[in-house]
């Protein structure tokens, strides 16, 4: 099966459970799947170590947030509200 990852650094951030090294990855191509999601991760950390329980780690300077699906998201909780306040009255 070949990778949809590419590995941009051997020697990243070290592990918050078991303190090694981790490996930083990256998308080889943004799909329409990333971009039909509201946000998602344009690099990760890879703990490479077997026995540790952590496999990856996604920080929030990695999030990339999709505008038009926040405005999706955003749309429909205001017509929720609506709805709400609509049933109270």
């Amino acid at each position: 099966m070949k990778a949809k990852y590419r590995v941009l650094r051997e020697q990243g951030k070290k592990c918050p459970r078991c303190k090694t090294q981790m490996q930083v990855r990256t998308h080889l191509e943004i799909t329409s799947k990333q971009l039909r999601q509201a946000y998602y991760y344009e690099k990760w950390y890879r703990c490479m170590n077997e026995s540790c329980l952590t496999t990856q780690v996604n920080p929030p300077e990695f999030k990339v947030m999709n505008p038009k699906q926040q405005r999706k998201k955003q749309d429909w909780e205001e017509i929720q509200r609506q709805n709400s306040f609509l049933q109270s009255i």
